[in-house]
């Protein structure tokens, strides 16, 4: 799979942000293919970005208030974002290696096969279609 470019993959987060529930405090993306997204999204939304081995070890960056007006935040949830699902096997893969604070987190994907909607919460379809994956379609925000 592959997005048109990278300007497609930032505008469809970017039109995506909206809808996106208002309890979100962090980002953390899926290595690799989820990081870019995440620091979009991040950047965009003003939120605390962080890789998912801090999240496994524990780390709370959100408590502290960075600079560019992103702040404190104590409650609220972390979105686990990757660029895309197909099968579902490393988003699977980390929702178990967070299970034990599975209330802590969101899961999502910028573009995601339909037939996949319960492995994640949150999606978004590409406006041109643009990755070949079959039938895209938009999850229902928070």
């Amino acid at each position: 799979m592959h997005f048109s470019s990278q300007r497609q993959l930032i505008s469809d987060i970017r039109e995506w942000s909206p809808a996106l529930p208002k309890d979100i405090i962090a980002v953390a993306g899926i290595p690799r293919s989820g990081v870019l997204p995440a620091v979009q999204l991040a950047l965009h939304r003003n939120l605390h970005l962080i890789s998912i081995e801090e999240l496994l070890r524990g780390a709370t960056p959100w408590r502290h208030a960075l600079r560019r007006n992103v702040p404190e935040r104590n409650d609220g949830r972390v979105l686990i974002l990757d660029d895309s699902i197909n099968m579902g096997k490393t988003i699977r893969k980390y929702r178990q290696k967070l299970s034990v604070q599975h209330d802590r987190f969101l899961f999502g994907a910028v573009y995601y096969r339909e037939l996949l909607k319960d492995v994640i919460e949150l999606g978004v379809i590409p406006k041109r279609g643009c990755w070949g994956i079959g039938k895209i379609s938009r999850l229902p925000s928070g």
